[in-house]
């Protein structure tokens, strides 16, 4: 009877198996089933070291964008209205089409910063982002290209300086012991 020897728990795990397919082929046979495995486990191991590297990498872009809108309401307030989003994704693709697209208020916008971040959960960031701005939440109805009205909630009245520093918070991984004042238009701490 052959052994499976490995290091990977995972593949000993198959030692049964391996073990009653072994017994039902010749030796020459076994000694290259055992070395395709062996093989095959190494691989395995490569490409879940691949995977690790992977996700230790940049796995996400926070973006801040400014309107360009030549609506009245907008434009006054063009240098605190930001759009803040995370994508894991091209920014310039994603916005090339802003104009016809409600998220954007129909309008162009440009891109003011983007903050490149590791080992993030997209979705939960933006979630967090969004919800520690939301005293500072524009709401604005604007009609799409269709005339339905439209509340884009991505959009917040805040200065740039503050969004550098939410940033750095949570590189530092302290964001939650402050909260954003929005009559002062500043970060506070709790």
């Amino acid at each position: 009877m052959i052994k499976c020897w490995s290091i990977s728990a995972n593949t000993c795990r198959y030692n049964k198996f391996f073990n009653f397919a072994a017994s039902l082929i010749n030796d020459d046979l076994k000694a290259k089933i055992l070395q395709n495995w062996q093989v095959l486990n190494g691989l395995m191991k490569i490409a879940y070291l691949e995977v690790l590297s992977q996700l230790s990498q940049q796995s996400g872009t926070i973006y801040v964008l400014r309107s360009l809108s030549e609506n009245p309401v907008i434009k006054e307030h063009q240098e605190l209205l930001h759009k803040i989003g995370v994508t894991g994704s091209d920014i310039e693709r994603r916005i090339a089409n802003a104009r016809n697209d409600a998220t954007y208020m129909l309008a162009d916008v440009e891109i003011v910063a983007t903050y490149k971040l590791s080992n993030i959960n997209r979705v939960k960031l933006e979630n967090l982002l969004h919800r520690f701005f939301d005293p500072a939440r524009l709401t604005i109805e604007i009609k799409d290209r269709f005339g339905k009205p439209v509340l884009p909630r991505e959009w917040f009245l805040v200065p740039l300086r503050v969004i550098d520093e939410v940033v750095q918070l949570i590189r530092e991984g302290r964001l939650g012991d402050y909260w954003y004042d929005r009559e002062q238009a500043r970060i506070i701490e709790k």
